[in-house]
């Protein structure tokens, strides 16, 4: 009787967890339709970062950044890959060459809050998943 309690147990939070996730997902989506109405969600337009494909997002977190930091930078990249978001994870990025004209974007975002995301051609310090996801959507991605 009580192997059969235990697995009872096991079962239930098993099935709790997945109700979890789900509802975790349908939140993240429905906030991302949400800001989703054509706003670039703060989003600024960056040069083509070397190595970086304009079809993926980049989420980057350089390895000397916080436990925080790193944590977020997980969380964006397991909620966009969730949303069926092509989405990489990164810790690093660089620009061998680009219009003088990005250099004060360039500076902005390189200086900012951790992770920094890269989406289509344009960058952000620290999205939540919904601007991410929005800004995704607006790119097409």
């Amino acid at each position: 009787m009580t192997i059969l309690k235990i697995l009872l147990v096991l079962v239930l939070c098993a099935g709790g967890y997945k109700y979890y996730e789900k509802q975790q997902a349908a939140n993240e989506l429905a906030q991302a339709k949400a800001i989703e109405a054509g706003s670039d969600a703060g989003f600024v337009r960056l040069p083509p970062a070397d190595g970086h494909s304009l079809a993926t997002v980049f989420v980057v977190a350089p390895l000397r950044c916080t436990r925080e930091e790193a944590r977020r930078a997980e969380q964006l990249t397991a909620g966009l890959s969730r949303a069926g978001v092509s989405v990489q994870r990164t810790n690093q990025v660089s620009w061998s060459g680009f219009d003088p004209s990005y250099a004060e974007n360039i500076k902005s975002v390189m200086d900012g809050e951790l992770p920094i995301v890269f989406v289509g051609g344009r960058a952000k310090n620290n999205p939540s998943l919904g601007d991410a996801l929005a800004a995704a959507r607006n790119s097409g991605l």
